[in-house]
């Protein structure tokens, strides 16, 4: 038996998926007209994202390309927020958020592959020569700092 007493609820699809199904759909010869009107969207909603989506990867092309120069002279050492800042002083940028710089590295990789050393080489030629005891650069050992100055 059927019951009627309960109401049909009606699933809410996010509008984003909606308008990637239909751009799915046209490249497989559904025409968009049919699927905007099973998702009550108007057609300018969707022609109006498809342009965005289209420009905003076109947007970062050029700065794909000064990233990676800019990456190349560089040693491939620079990860966002010092490419943001290179950008920056070159000139190149004036006003640039550092997400959409890792977005961009993300996208066209080219990401840092150089890793930088945390102390300067002499701190681990200190370490290597004088041992775990000896006195290392920008270190003081416990004992002098307790002790009572010479007069």
């Amino acid at each position: 038996m059927l019951m009627t007493s309960q109401p049909v609820r009606r699933v809410e699809i996010p509008k984003k998926m909606i308008l990637q199904t239909v751009a799915e759909g046209q490249h497989l010869g559904i025409p968009a007209g049919r699927k905007l009107k099973e998702g009550d969207i108007v057609p300018s909603t969707y022609y109006y994202w498809l342009k965005s989506k289209d420009a905003k990867k076109a947007g970062d092309g050029w700065l794909a390309a000064d990233i990676r120069e800019l990456q190349e002279s560089n040693y491939w050492a620079y990860g966002a927020f010092r490419m943001t800042e290179a950008l920056k002083h070159s000139g190149k940028c004036e006003s640039i958020n550092h997400k959409r710089i890792g977005r961009v590295m993300r996208e066209h990789k080219p990401n840092a592959k150089a890793r930088r050393r945390r102390f300067p080489k002499d701190y681990y030629k200190a370490m290597k020569s004088n041992g775990p005891k000896g006195q290392l650069p920008g270190q003081r050992l416990h004992g002098e700092l307790l002790r009572p100055p010479e007069v």
